[in-house]
């Protein structure tokens, strides 16, 4: 029966090669913004994807239709019916027509297919939230929480960016201690060396003296 579903909701040729060239072409684009960014940056530009129709996912919601196919002639048999009577060529408006006719001899009415398409509604709107619950957890799971993380990174990178204004100006602090000290030693040196030098002219002229008195009082006085 899902066969049977499946060949009644199918993708057109002309879809299919949309999707494909659409598929290719965001595949093309992507190469080539990839490329260009491959110098610069290894995250992936961020792109917004135009849906297509998707045969793995219609399949899987015509076959949540077929679990629900109501018993008797409904929507899914008249639908049916639209299909076989394609091969015919007749116009639309005359192919509703005829399937109507058909269905009407076995009491089904326009309010019955109707209700029957709301009913199909309801169940494929069921799916629906139940995908958008799904995809919330995904979303969760595979962005949202990745972006809390870069938003931590990001705190993270702040906070040590602060920490490394404060310790670059306390290193040039540190700098300019270190010339400052190291102008007062040279100062504070070369005081020292003049000093040291001034004690020696001043020591070695007193022992001259002391030198020259005592050779002449031995020389003079004896």
């Amino acid at each position: 029966m899902l066969d049977k579903l499946k060949s009644i909701f199918v993708v057109t040729e002309e879809a299919e090669k949309k999707e494909t060239a659409s598929t290719e072409q965001t595949a093309a684009s992507t190469e080539n913004t990839s490329k260009d960014n491959a110098t610069s940056q290894n995250v992936p530009t961020k792109t917004t994807s135009k849906g297509v129709v998707s045969q793995p996912i219609l399949d899987k919601l015509l076959g949540v239709i077929n679990q629900s196919n109501q018993s008797g002639f409904d929507y899914i048999e008249f639908k049916n019916s639209l299909k076989a009577l394609e091969k015919m060529g007749l116009d639309e408006k005359t192919m509703y027509r005829s399937a109507y006719a058909t269905a009407q001899t076995i009491g089904v009415s326009v309010p019955n297919l109707v209700n029957s398409i709301d009913f199909y509604k309801k169940i494929l709107n069921k799916e629906n939230s139940e995908f958008s619950n799904a995809l919330s957890v995904q979303v969760n799971a595979k962005v949202a929480d990745k972006e809390k993380e870069i938003e931590g990174y990001k705190s993270m990178i702040t906070e040590k960016e602060k920490q490394l204004t404060l310790l670059t100006q306390e290193i040039e602090k540190h700098k300019q201690s270190i010339h400052a000290l190291s102008s007062k030693i040279e100062t504070d040196r070369l005081q020292i060396d003049k000093t040291k030098s001034d004690f020696v002219v001043t020591f070695d002229f007193i022992m001259q003296q002391l030198d020259s008195d005592s050779k002449k009082i031995k020389e003079f006085l004896e």
